[in-house]
């Protein structure tokens, strides 16, 4: 029998199997971050909550009546992980001037704050957290504006809306390293590409081989590796991969290591399970008939059993719905105003890319997440 030598036997392996173990390294790279993100996610699992106020406006005095709901984050449905929740109004110094307890019962609880009749006249905070959230506060938690009014005591007072940050970053784009730019192009209302521009420099300090991970609320979109050979490069993110929310968008290189990410807003298809038909208008203290009824869809924030139903003057300041605030929830931390009350979709698209493109996930941080161990089920 004809004998080889070693290193020529090594020599023909290698050419028989050259592109399978590539694949095979791409494969465990890829399912390396997938099995870290995924026991983070299980590990730290994120609570939101949702109150639902009779109405933003108050004179000092009146009770505020309110419910109050837990929603996992992830799956965007109802959470039995606590049991109570904090309801404190705030004022302007951020001191709490009203404190509640609220218990729970399938994820939902109502409840009511009497306001003082000594308040002064301005805008306060409602603020909701569960013990859990505690940790994390002032991020993790829910607020809302309120407004509050007293004739008596009018000193403090100021009804202009507050207005958030001003932010100068460049919408569509961030650059994390030098020789590096990651943008994302809207082709039509529900498909976008990602260019990524590099120059030749940068590829031979980083090498061709990248890998991209797309996530939604702890959900995997999108994975796959990337081949930068030319200084332009071009990628479809087809948008019934996406999953309706902010989607994180991250780029790593051959080595695990994020090397930048951008957030990209996904509309839903809204859809809603209740249908509530009532009069176009009616007068102060009349009878009001609603007729509600229920119809075979899926309702994104949760098939609560409990409905709450508010009316208030068509000219009082309004509020996100529970699945159009659940889109931020308290993730990115503050959602402006604009977001709020105008509603994401009526937001012009050069504002809202100009937002996205300042924001951080206070819940998904890749270096915490890559530094875990995934063999443990605790991070």
């Amino acid at each position: 029998m004809a004998r080889f030598p070693a290193l020529l036997f090594s020599s023909i392996l290698f050419c028989l199997f050259p592109f399978n173990m590539e694949g095979q390294v791409q494969k465990n790279l890829l399912d390396v971050l997938s099995e870290k993100f995924n026991n983070y996610c299980n590990s730290f699992p994120r609570e939101e909550i949702y109150v639902h106020t009779d109405r933003q406006e108050y004179i000092a005095g009146e009770d505020i009546w309110f419910e109050a709901y837990l929603v996992d984050r992830q799956s965007l449905k109802p959470s039995n992980s606590s049991k109570i929740v904090y309801v404190e109004i705030l004022n302007a110094e951020n001191r709490p001037v009203a404190q509640k307890r609220i218990m729970l019962d399938n994820a939902a609880g109502p409840g009511s704050i009497n306001l003082s009749d000594t308040l002064s006249s301005g805008y306060y905070t409602i603020r909701a957290y569960t013990n859990w959230m505690k940790n994390f506060l002032p991020y993790n938690c829910f607020t809302k504006r309120l407004l509050i009014y007293n004739v008596l005591n009018n000193k403090n007072s100021s009804f202009s809306v507050p207005r958030l940050r001003e932010i100068k970053k460049s919408a569509g784009s961030l650059t994390t390293v030098s020789g590096l730019t990651v943008k994302i192009i809207k082709q039509d209302t529900e498909n976008v590409k990602l260019s990524i521009n590099t120059n030749q420099n940068f590829r031979s300090r980083e090498g061709n081989v990248y890998y991209l991970f797309v996530q939604t609320r702890g959900n995997i979109n999108i994975k796959r590796s990337v081949n930068l050979t030319d200084e332009n490069y071009f990628i479809d993110l087809p948008g019934k991969l996406l999953i309706p929310g902010i989607n994180q968008i991250t780029l790593f290189n051959a080595s695990g290591k994020p090397l930048t990410e951008l957030y990209l807003y996904t509309p839903s298809k809204k859809t809603s399970a209740v249908t509530l038909t009532s009069p176009d208008s009616i007068k102060v203290r009349d009878k009001l008939s609603l007729d509600i009824g229920i119809k075979n869809a899926s309702v994104e924030a949760g098939n609560f059993q409990n409905l709450s139903i508010s009316i208030t003057p068509k000219d009082e300041m309004t509020f996100a719905d529970i699945a159009e605030y659940m889109i931020f929830g308290s993730e990115f931390g503050a959602i402006p105003d604009e977001i709020l009350q105008n509603g994401i979709d009526n937001i012009p698209a050069g504002t809202l890319d100009n937002y996205l493109s300042a924001i951080k996930s206070n819940w998904i941080n890749w270096n915490t997440i890559l530094s875990a161990d995934v063999t443990t089920d605790k991070i």
